[in-house]
């Protein structure tokens, strides 16, 4: 495969002929073409790198690895050669030591490899050839542009059996027939230019500060006064030349003065500006390039270094935090979704906050690019204001999929931090910690009560009476639960929901706006008792979803406990010739006259077992005031002074 030259760096060194012509010297000063490889052209076993010295788009040399255990070098035209030894099949390439001549009386050249024959550089994993184990040793070249024979070199690595290789650089003599040295880049008289330029997006502060600028220091610093460094915007790299560099203003650069350092470090100021006069600001893209200001006497030509590669700067916007979804509703659409999060640290370069809902199985695809594409009709966007915010989806919002928002459908929750483009430039992303399955509630029943409906001392004297829920959608059935009053205050749905049927009777929903449902005698309460007399019990109805309608029951239970009471002792003609009724704001107790000499005693009881009144049937009309009294269910117990009972249930 070809090597992309779209990265290479060309540093022309011709400006030597500049300053003949500028002082009307007569002899014409060396030239050196020099071409910065960058980054350097990593090889390996197979691959190949096409070598165009004079960047004129045509390629002069191949050097290529035959796949097995070969490094070879092989001229392109009949007309180029390679410095070497050998013969007519095999020749081997030298690899010459920095500063070795190359020129027509440096040795013999060879052009194996294009007719016939071939250049082995390590030939058999270093049998035979000079590029075993090498390091910036160069390959000598001639090679023709026209008609005209010229002088390079190439620099390269290569490990101990050319398995691994570099080509770093390259330059030739611009003189027709000039002999150039193993290394050299620039002509006599030209400031040595700094290299390795490597521009760093070092903080967020959206000016010069956030750039770090690295480089290596000329090959010798004698020749230079000053190096000056300049920030050009991408965009106009191809119009910046030497001369634009050479007429910058002193604000538009930053000098660094050599001191003999090997490398260098500069982090510019707030108010450092580009090549055009602009303030660097985030988002635009640099390059950087070095103006080597040659100091007069040991060279009096400056030279301009590249960078070559673009440096950006960036500000990412902070992340929204402690987010948290929540079923709120049961309209079984996006509108049953509140998110609930926290303000990101900063708010600064915060456009707005996107909530967005994603099903759980997809969050290990979801990331930054894809929450960025997500469409308006996905998302609930959020202006900054500081926090903590509270976000309830629309009814029409979808999940990232674009799918409605459905019950029983697992869902993570996103929120994108979009910058403003001003102030940073980079979005951000941050999701909740679990996740939310929404469901419908069943409605739940109103007004229980319990009463106290016969003398069986089971199940079978327990009536409830309740109204059904306001909307029976969803619910598969009501199960109606005793549950004992000490018990009650911790008896919770999940408590409910794990009875077994033994402990619940039930009944489907039909419609009815209410039910009546009375104990079977083995059923029994919550606790696995039977239903006992003189035990208070609290009755709970649950309604319990059906798993299609609603997902989610529901449970309430009687403002009242019951107590089931027995009536015992006295004669049946008795029991029927005493009566009590509720007549306004009294209950009134009939008592034929025979019995007043009984010395019967009556009381008026409440539901939860509470003696309100007491008081002797000396009239055959006894009253009981009940002014100020709850309305529901009461009991008449009356006694005689065997101890006997008959209780009349009644409400007031």
């Amino acid at each position: 495969m070809k090597n992309d030259k779209k990265s290479l760096q060309k540093r022309l060194a011709k400006y030597g002929m500049l300053a003949v012509a500028i002082t009307g010297a007569e002899s014409a000063e060396a030239t050196i073409i020099y071409t910065d490889e960058t980054p350097d052209f990593a090889g390996g076993i197979g691959s190949q790198y096409f070598l165009d010295l004079n960047n004129d788009g045509t390629d002069d040399f191949r050097i290529w690895h035959n796949g097995s255990s070969n490094l070879y070098i092989s001229p392109l035209t009949a007309s180029n050669e390679v410095l070497g030894s050998g013969g007519a099949t095999f020749a081997y390439p030298f690899a010459l030591s920095s500063g070795a001549t190359i020129s027509s009386g440096a040795g013999a050249f060879f052009n194996n490899g294009f007719g016939g024959g071939f250049q082995s550089m390590n030939y058999g994993s270093c049998s035979f050839g000079n590029w075993c184990t090498v390091s910036d040793r160069y390959i000598g070249v001639r090679f023709a542009i026209g008609a005209n024979i010229h002088y390079g070199w190439v620099r390269l690595d290569v490990n101990g059996t050319g398995s691994a290789w570099t080509v770093k650089d390259y330059a030739y003599e611009d003189i027709i027939g000039g002999p150039i040295d193993a290394g050299d880049m620039f002509a006599i008289g030209t400031a040595t230019p700094a290299t390795s330029i490597v521009g760093t997006d070092i903080a967020d502060n959206n000016n010069g500060t956030d750039l770090q600028i690295d480089f290596n220091a000329g090959a010798d610093e004698t020749t230079l006064s000053e190096y000056r460094l300049i920030v050009v915007k991408s965009a106009l790299v191809g119009t910046f030349d030497q001369l634009a560099a050479e007429a910058l203003p002193a604000a538009n650069y930053t000098a660094v003065a050599p001191i003999g350092s090997p490398s260098y470090t500069e982090i510019l100021t707030g108010t450092s500006i580009d090549s055009d006069g602009d303030l660097l600001v985030i988002n635009e893209p640099y390059q950087i390039f070095i103006l080597n200001v040659a100091d007069g006497v040991n060279a009096t030509v400056n030279a301009l270094s590249t960078g070559g590669v673009d440096v950006t700067l960036n500000i990412t916007v902070n992340a929204a935090q402690g987010i948290v979804g929540t079923d709120v509703s049961d309209n079984g659409n996006a509108s049953d979704i509140q998110v609930d999060f926290n303000a990101a640290l900063s708010e600064g370069g915060i456009m707005e906050y996107r909530v967005m809902a994603v099903k759980t199985a997809s969050v290990g695809t979801f990331g930054l690019g894809a929450a960025q594409a997500v469409a308006a009709t996905a998302y609930e966007a959020v202006a900054p204001t500081g926090g903590p915010y509270i976000t309830v989806f629309n009814p029409a919002t979808t999940d990232t999929d674009g799918d409605a928002i459905v019950l029983s459908e697992p869902y993570t929750f996103f929120i994108l931090s979009m910058s403003d483009t001003i102030n940073a430039n980079i979005d951000s992303l941050s999701y909740s910690a679990t996740d939310l399955t929404l469901g419908l509630t069943a409605q739940a029943a109103s007004g229980i009560i319990g009463s106290d409906i016969d003398d069986n001392a089971n199940g079978l004297d327990l009536q409830v009476d309740f109204a059904a829920a306001s909307s029976e959608v969803g619910i598969l059935a009501y199960r109606i639960i005793a549950v004992k009053e000490s018990a009650a205050g911790a008896f919770t749905m999940n408590d409910g929901l794990a009875l077994p049927s033994t402990a619940w009777m039930f009944t489907n929903p039909t419609g009815a706006s209410n039910y009546t449902i009375v104990f079977e005698a083995a059923k029994t309460d919550s606790d696995g008792d039977l239903i006992v007399e003189n035990q208070p019990y609290t009755i709970f109805v649950l309604s319990f979803a059906n798993s299609v309608d609603a997902t989610i029951s529901s449970m309430t239970s009687s403002a009242n406990t019951v107590t089931l009471i027995s009536s015992i002792g006295l004669e049946e003609n008795t029991l029927d010739a005493i009566s009590a009724f509720s007549d306004g704001d009294q209950v009134v107790i009939n008592t034929p006259s025979a019995l007043l000499s009984s010395n019967i005693e009556v009381s008026l009881v409440s539901i939860q077992g509470q003696i309100i009144e007491t008081t002797k049937l000396k009239d055959s009309k006894t009253t009981i005031g009940t002014n100020g009294l709850v309305n529901g269910v009461y009991f008449v117990r009356i006694t005689n002074n065997a101890g006997t009972e008959k209780t009349i249930k009644l409400y007031l």
